[in-house]
């Protein structure tokens, strides 16, 4: 993570530690392909293990683990530009507080 995010995660696990509500963590990639990597890794892998690495930050922010609802990739399928799938925007988490 940059620093940037780093600081960014650390506003938003004080906001999350204010309120009960539960989380969902949403790891996002641009649409770029990796076929040929020799780990195997690919979009999939990729966005799920971005939503890991937030959810691990922020239960290390001191967010309990029981909060946590649901975290997931979802890959190049939700865009932030759908207008162009290879937007570095489209790379990204998503951190939903739930409702009831």
């Amino acid at each position: 993570m940059t620093p940037d995010a780093i600081q960014m995660l650390r506003e938003v696990g004080d906001v999350i530690r204010q309120v009960p509500n539960g989380i969902k963590i949403r790891g996002h990639t641009d649409s770029f392909t990796w076929e040929k990597d020799p780990r195997g890794a690919n979009n999939w892998r990729l966005s799920v293990e971005r939503a890991e690495v937030t959810r691990r930050f922020l239960a290390g922010q001191r967010i309990e683990n029981e909060r946590f609802m649901r975290i997931e990739g979802v890959a190049d399928r939700e865009p932030y530009n759908p207008e162009d799938g290879f937007d570095p925007r489209n790379r990204r988490m998503s951190i939903i507080l739930g409702w009831s």
